[in-house]
């Protein structure tokens, strides 16, 4: 701890990590445009050995939609929004069931919260959401 932070008042801390946390919404909001930036200058996937190759796993493309919605989703939201994207949903024999599975996984990581939204579950991503990271954003 840092001498200067015992000086502070728990209100001022507080005020800090508001500000942060704001300041991180922001910085993930961009992130998540220049992903999507990548994504397209690069093109179609890539192949290998005539083979597509995928950087990003359905669970990290779930995250993608999440962190890009401001209000809450449903599954079958998601799935178009990943269908969309490009994303190669015909791999899954049932991809909104994959979906709703892992949305729930979301849930009980602390990234997701369930809400209800016109009487069906719909998911938000929480300040805890984990950003897919340095990866090549293609399909």
């Amino acid at each position: 701890m840092r001498r200067r932070d015992c000086l502070r008042t728990p209100r001022d801390v507080q005020a800090e990590i508001t500000r942060l946390v704001a300041k991180k919404k922001v910085i993930e909001e961009r992130l998540t445009e220049l992903y999507k930036t990548v994504a397209f200058l690069e093109g179609p996937p890539k192949e290998k050995d005539g083979k597509r190759q995928f950087a990003l796993r359905l669970t990290d493309a779930c995250r993608f939609a999440l962190r890009c919605s401001k209000t809450p989703k449903s599954p079958r939201q998601i799935r178009d929004d990943l269908v969309a994207a490009g994303f190669p949903l015909e791999r899954y024999a049932n991809a909104l069931a994959c979906i709703h599975t892992t949305l729930k996984r979301l849930v009980q990581n602390g990234e997701a919260q369930a809400v209800k939204a016109v009487g069906r579950n719909a998911y938000l991503g929480t300040d805890d959401l984990r950003s897919p990271g340095k990866v090549d954003f293609y399909w």
